[in-house]
């Protein structure tokens, strides 16, 4: 082969091997903060949760996830109204009367709850507590409440009658019994934590989910988008992406879902959400 051939021959060579290596580096999403790793899904909060995270390298990514559920759990530690321990569960127990000083956190969730309560008119009420608790009672007695028992537990409830106290952060209930639930806050407050730890221990992109509330941020590694499958309630018992119904392509964005397929009291063989 002649020198000149040869020259063209290695210039073809060097040009393939670079398309190669480009291509390479677009599949792993990049040189750098490129490594996009998938927790899977672990039991918190009540329901599924999983966190993807995009880092400079696979040690990083798990760093990142890592840290995002201990903000998962510390959450789920003082919010929870299942676990006796809680501060929510011990706020419940002290609110009426002189109520109970709460730390930051839990306070800034209240907070930001009645101010949603306000600006909905009540159509969102963390205080409905007593209402969840007869039904959950009412689901194990196999029977429906009474009008009059649904009467008394909505006596307990209303935003008005949760007292706060910005400057000492003491909570107070108005009326006895009143009970809190924030099962349609704490999820999203949590996510929003564990996206700043995220960013914090070094991702470059991440996607946080609990149970259908969902917030994604930055690269999402080998793709343009975080691609977010909404799944079909009549596949209810299943956690595939193969069965959504539609995908939602977010960029640093939230989205969260609802539905009565999966929290439901079963009574006489209906469902009640």
């Amino acid at each position: 082969m002649k020198r000149k051939q040869l020259v063209w021959f290695w210039m073809l060579a060097a040009v393939l091997l670079a398309l190669m290596m480009n291509n390479l580096k677009e599949r792993s999403g990049g040189s750098k903060g490129a490594v996009r790793f998938d927790s899977g899904h672990r039991k918190v909060m009540g329901t599924f949760a999983r966190i993807v995270c995009v880092a400079e390298d696979l040690e990083a990514a798990k760093k990142c996830a890592e840290a995002a559920f201990k903000e998962f759990e510390l959450v789920d530690n003082l919010m929870s109204s299942y676990k006796a321990d809680s501060q929510l569960s011990r706020l419940n127990s002290r609110g009426y009367g002189d109520g109970m000083k709460v730390g930051e956190e839990l306070f800034e969730v209240l907070r930001r709850a009645k101010e949603f309560s306000e600006l909905s008119q009540g159509a969102f009420d963390v205080t409905v507590g007593a209402l969840i608790e007869l039904w959950r009672q009412k689901d194990k007695d196999n029977s429906l409440p009474s009008d009059e028992e649904l009467a008394e537990a909505q006596s307990r409830v209303g935003y008005e009658k949760l007292i706060l106290d910005v400057k000492t952060r003491i909570v107070r209930f108005e009326v006895d019994g009143m009970k809190l639930d924030l099962g349609g806050i704490a999820k999203g407050y949590a996510i929003d934590r564990a996206v700043e730890a995220m960013k914090a221990a070094g991702a470059t992109g991440g996607m946080a989910d609990i149970g259908g509330d969902i917030r994604c941020f930055g690269q999402a590694g080998d793709r343009e988008h975080w691609a977010i499958g909404l799944q079909n309630p009549k596949d209810a018992d299943e956690i595939s992406e193969a069965r959504a119904s539609m995908a939602l392509r977010l960029t640093d964005n939230a989205v969260a879902t609802s539905g009565d397929y999966r929290r439901y009291a079963l009574i006489d063989g209906k469902k009640y959400s």
